[in-house]
């Protein structure tokens, strides 16, 4: 099976359709290193339970917002 995509570079819009297609494993790939790091950072650093609480909150709501988006991570960045 294969699938053709055609963009009009000269359209505006169509460049921007082109850029979202194009950078979409980069994009992929930078959500999946910025929750390692929060890991890395909640697991290894020496934080005060305030700090590893507020790095749990935001690893929580990153993952929240991609499970509304339909995102897996471990599906695109393998």
């Amino acid at each position: 099976m294969q699938c053709n995509i055609t963009f009009d570079l000269d359209s505006p819009e169509d460049v921007a359709h082109h850029l979202r297609c194009t950078k979409a494993l980069d994009l992929a790939l930078c959500l999946n290193e910025f929750r390692s790091q929060l890991f890395a950072k909640f697991k290894y650093d020496d934080l005060t339970k305030k700090e590893k609480q507020v790095y749990s909150d935001i690893n929580t709501l990153l993952n929240e917002t991609l499970e509304e988006y339909g995102i897996h991570l471990d599906e695109l960045c393998r």
